[in-house]
């Protein structure tokens, strides 16, 4: 304290506010922190219901689209087994009509190339023909490598035909050629028959299921 009264007093009221003031600042701190607490948490709980929404309508969105998606592809997977159970159903009628085409020419073959006979006949020549057409209908149901294989097995017997046939009329004053051009024409002929039996038939079986 001074000798002054005034000023002792001056002091005094100084000193005072200072305390008051020093009291005010610390309850005004402690009101922003909690005022920044509470916007803080205000904007964290907002940030939450933000984001949940978000997640909600986004996992709806997902769990739509999903149901969608498999819908579709219940629809597609059932078209494309309508389509495969209707070809499949055509091909195995269409297999079995070749095959009874080529039991008949193969049967004919069989009875042309007995001894005796010199000519292709007209039915065996029908045959071949029928052959061919039977696959030219069914050529859309089947791989183009099947087809080809078909047309060239049928046309690989009937020219094996035509120079046994050949061989078979012609006379020469060499009767040991013309047996050996037999021989030959006729293995030759015998070798396309039975690829022609052997590979069609495995082929057929393959797509019948049954090999």
């Amino acid at each position: 304290m001074t000798s002054n009264p005034s000023l002792d007093a001056l002091i005094n009221v100084l000193g005072g506010i200072s305390a008051v003031l020093n009291v005010v600042g610390v309850i005004a701190l402690v009101w922003l922190k909690t005022q920044y607490k509470k916007v803080l948490a205000d904007h964290t709980h907002r940030l939450d219901v933000q984001f949940a929404t978000r997640e909600a309508e986004l996992r709806l969105k997902t769990e739509t689209e999903l149901t969608v998606l498999k819908a579709n592809l219940e629809r597609t997977a059932a078209e494309t087994q309508r389509r495969f159970d209707a070809v499949y159903a055509k091909r195995e009628e269409l297999l079995n009509h070749l095959h009874r085409e080529l039991i008949v020419a193969l049967n004919l073959t069989r009875e042309a190339t007995r001894p005796g006979n010199l000519e292709i006949g007209a039915e065996l020549e029908a045959s071949f023909g029928r052959l061919h057409a039977a696959m030219e209908e069914a050529a859309i149901y089947f791989p183009e490598d099947f087809c080809e294989r078909w047309h060239q097995h049928a046309s690989n017997l009937r020219e094996t035909l035509d120079r046994f046939f050949s061989a078979r009329r012609l006379r020469t004053p060499n009767l040991q050629q013309d047996l050996h051009e037999n021989r030959q024409t006729y293995n030759e002929h015998l070798t396309a028959f039975k690829a022609m039996r052997s590979e069609l038939r495995t082929e057929i079986r393959k797509w019948l299921g049954t090999e």
